[in-house]
């Protein structure tokens, strides 16, 4: 792809690896209210018919409290959002008010001439699901004519008995998806075969270094990296491509095939607010369905569509992280939208970006072990600094832990103390910067310390005080009382995973700057600049 997607600045840095995954949809619209002031708690419930904990959370003021789970409130009709669910039902209701909508006819036989009857007129290829329930169809092939249709179907009964099926037309057309709330599209998105874009200059494979810089940041549960592997080299092949091919400015190069997985493509702004307005109508026949998402099929040139479905259920990750385009924010739309008192109620530009641990949401309240969990208030305050502190010591771990432990609470700092060998540390803090620089000095008065540096920290922090032990070396890791084998044995494999990217990502930007500097230096300003600092090198002397 042009690899130049542009996501949220909020969302850049502050969200945790636990809240990777469908938890996305959860954690953002929760952080967004939370960086408004308003109060936020998760609570844990319980569903009978599945037999299983989930979460929910409350967002509330002083004036009013809205529960939501996953991105939806309870304030949505489950009558609207359960009929939504069922395709075939939801089409007629739309067919009877002259919305177009994509054909479909629920075939329970294998007759050749009654399955004619039915779908000879729909636009082909089409897509067979079988159907399990009324809001549950399993697509399982396309087909290009009612003979192969009626083929399939054939063999199905026969292994399967009392099988329905659902026939859809336009199996093949592009589909769209727009996010709604309350009578406005937030953004549309549509799915692409992953693709890099040609410079002239650089090669496939570092063209295809950047496009998996930027996948890796998705905050996705599964690795949805590009490998260099042989189906790679042979999408490449079919191209007239290798790995070490450089392609023209442009031209756009497919890396995976047509029947892998998709990336989204932000495309908001090609459609006309006219358009906009009839995908907004169709939510006016579903009653008290605030927040939904709108599937459909779409002409650029006619401008002709037709309704797909519509998903009372939908998340918003494609929205929030389209791999190309900008993205859409969804979760301020809903905020506004249940707490319009707090538009525009952000922090300023040179307040720390602060974020909440969801591990513990994730883990102790699914798991049953708490049954609510408040997030403490988000911080307020003009002279607040952001610090990464690195130095190396000998001393022994579980005091210096403590040490810096009781300094963080004294000063009421936020942030993390980070193990990265046996000898270095790292801290990053968030506090007021008198006390920052106040307990800066201080560390320098500890001879067990060294090499003491401060720099500023751009990143995220966690609001609280977390300990983080980052060594992955086994040979780097002295052997462990029995006492602390076992809380090593304890951590979940998702804090080491965690704990294993932050190291990644802190050699990747090291490495990043490295680059940058090298640029510099080669660069013709320096080459121009160069007697200037030699006089100024002089002067120092």
């Amino acid at each position: 792809m042009n690899n130049n997607p542009k996501w949220l600045s909020e969302l850049e840095g502050t969200v945790p690896e636990a809240a990777y995954g469908i938890s996305i949809n959860a954690y953002t619209l929760a952080f967004e209210a939370w960086r408004r002031g308003l109060s936020v708690s998760f609570e844990n419930g319980y569903s009978k018919s599945r037999g299983r904990h989930f979460i929910r959370y409350v967002i509330s003021n002083r004036q009013k409290s809205v529960k939501f789970t996953h991105n939806r409130s309870d304030q949505v009709s489950q009558k609207s959002v359960k009929n939504a669910s069922n395709k075939h039902k939801i089409r007629k209701i739309l067919d009877g008010k002259n919305v177009p909508v994509v054909r479909n006819e629920i075939v329970k036989t294998a007759d050749l001439k009654e399955i004619k009857s039915k779908i000879d007129e729909f636009k082909y290829p089409v897509r067979i699901s079988k159907l399990t329930s009324p809001a549950k169809n399993i697509a399982t092939k396309t087909a290009g004519g009612p003979k192969e249709v009626a083929e399939y179907i054939g063999k199905e009964l026969n292994d399967n008995k009392s099988q329905k099926f659902l026939i859809e037309e336009s199996a093949d057309s592009k589909h769209y998806y727009a996010y709604i709330v309350d009578g406005k599209v937030i953004g549309v998105y549509t799915k692409e075969t992953p693709y890099i874009t040609g410079d002239g200059t650089k090669s496939i494979n570092e063209l295809l270094i950047d496009s998996n810089n930027i996948r890796k940041k998705i905050p996705s549960i599964t690795n949805l990296e590009i490998s260099v592997d042989q189906k790679l080299k042979n999408v490449l092949k079919k191209q007239n491509y290798n790995v070490d091919s450089v392609p023209e400015p442009g031209k756009k190069v497919t890396i995976k095939s047509e029947a892998g997985s998709k990336d989204p493509v932000e495309v908001t702004d090609i459609f006309s607010d006219a358009m906009k307005n009839k995908l907004v109508k169709i939510t006016d026949f579903l009653p008290g369905l605030i927040q939904c998402e709108v599937e459909f099929l779409y002409d650029e040139n006619t401008e002709d569509y037709s309704i797909f479905t519509i998903n009372g259920r939908p998340g918003i990750r494609n929205y929030l992280y389209p791999m190309q385009g900008e993205a859409r924010p969804v979760p301020k739309a809903i905020i506004d939208y249940y707490f319009p008192e707090t538009k525009g109620e952000y922090l300023s530009d040179t307040t720390p970006k602060y974020y909440f641990d969801y591990e513990v949401v994730n883990d102790d309240l699914r798991n049953n072990r708490l049954s609510k969990i408040v997030l403490p208030e988000h911080r307020y305050e003009p002279n607040l600094v952001s610090k990464s502190i690195s130095f190396q010591s000998d001393y022994n771990i579980s005091k210096l832990k403590k040490i810096i432990r009781d300094h963080f609470i004294r000063l009421k700092f936020d942030g993390e103390f980070n193990v990265m060998n046996n000898s270095r540390f790292e801290l990053i803090i968030v506090g007021n910067y008198q006390d920052a620089y106040y307990f800066y000095d201080h560390l320098n008065t500890k001879k067990y310390l060294k090499n003491i540096t401060m720099t500023d920290h751009d990143g995220g922090v966690n609001v609280g005080y977390k300990f983080n032990d980052l060594r992955t070396d086994i040979s780097d890791t002295p052997p462990k009382p029995s006492g602390a084998a076992k809380a090593v044995k304890n951590k979940s494999s998702r804090q080491i995973q965690a704990y294993k990217k932050k190291v990644r990502q802190r050699d990747d930007r090291i490495k990043a700057l490295e680059r940058e500097i090298e640029d510099l230096k080669k660069s013709q300003s320096w080459k121009i600049t160069a007697p200037v600092r030699k006089i100024k090198s002089k002067l120092r002397k």
